[in-house]
């Protein structure tokens, strides 16, 4: 009797066992397949931005070759405009302690630049008021002549002096329009492309919006959630902070990026202050 409720004992001890074993791989199985899943959208992401010297030439040679056509054309309608034109908003701000605010645009020919009184939340502007000065023509057809290009070339030589570089520049071109321009050899990702079509000027200033940081951090975002949602990168629930739009900053993926304690301690920090 003793040996046959051994034998049962044991049975279930063994099966038991087995089961936790069982268990265990299965965890251990998933935890594997989401590592691998979170690679491959990490792989994928990773040679989509890739920018290898030979795509970085190309790009170069794309633009200095229609930075020749347009000096070459009298078509104001070219992709590169270098005479004064549309600004993407200058600088703006507060003016004094009154919470007025300053902005300005560059339409044409003309400088635009707008004052209004803000009035607290949810209600409307006041004291607007807006002015335009025209930019002269002669300054305008004398742009490319102006002390400023001569000066910023000889600052160019001096530092390229300085560091051993042997290489002169001559000829300086101010391009105000360097944003609009457009390559198939621009590294765009899926997610360059979503945030293109939800801009206020999608299709338009793709080369800025690729390079100027400002959606840096929104992406780096994106990328996140994709693979916490398909990867469970963040385990079973999902962050809900991941889910909000431009939670995540430039600086913070410029702090996270120059990182380099052992246990990555910004990383951690970064992603746990803001998720």
């Amino acid at each position: 009797m003793k040996r046959g409720v051994g034998m049962t004992v044991t049975a279930v001890v063994t099966t038991a066992a087995a089961a936790v074993a069982v268990a265990v791989l299965v965890r251990h199985w998933r935890r594997r397949k989401r590592y691998e899943q979170a690679r491959r959208i990490l792989r994928r992401f990773a040679r989509r931005c890739a920018t290898p010297a030979a795509k970085l030439w190309h790009v170069a040679d794309e633009m200095a070759s229609e930075i020749e056509a347009t000096l070459s054309s009298s078509d104001p309608s070219t992709n590169l405009r270098l005479l004064v034109a549309y600004l993407a908003p200058l600088p703006t701000g507060y003016v004094g302690r009154e919470r007025n605010i300053l902005w300005y645009r560059s339409p044409g020919n003309k400088l635009s630049y707008s004052k209004a009184r803000l009035e607290g939340k949810d209600e409307p502007l006041s004291e607007v008021s807006r002015h335009e000065v025209a930019i002269p023509s002669d300054i305008i057809a004398k742009v490319e002549c102006t002390r400023v290009g001569k000066e910023l070339a000889a600052e160019i030589n001096q530092a390229l002096e300085k560091h051993g570089v042997d290489m002169r520049v001559f000829t300086v071109v101010i391009n105000v329009q360097w944003g609009n321009f457009s390559s198939l050899n621009l590294p765009l990702t899926e997610y360059d492309t979503y945030l293109d079509a939800e801009s206020k000027d999608p299709g338009s200033r793709v080369f800025e919006k690729l390079i100027s940081g400002m959606f840096l951090g929104e992406i780096v975002r994106r990328v996140l959630l994709k693979m916490a949602q398909e990867a469970a990168l963040f385990g079973d629930c999902l962050p809900p902070k991941l889910t909000t739009p431009y939670l995540l900053m430039s600086p913070d993926v410029a702090a996270m990026h120059q990182d380099v304690s052992e246990d990555y301690q910004v990383v951690e920090r970064e992603t746990e202050g803001n998720f």
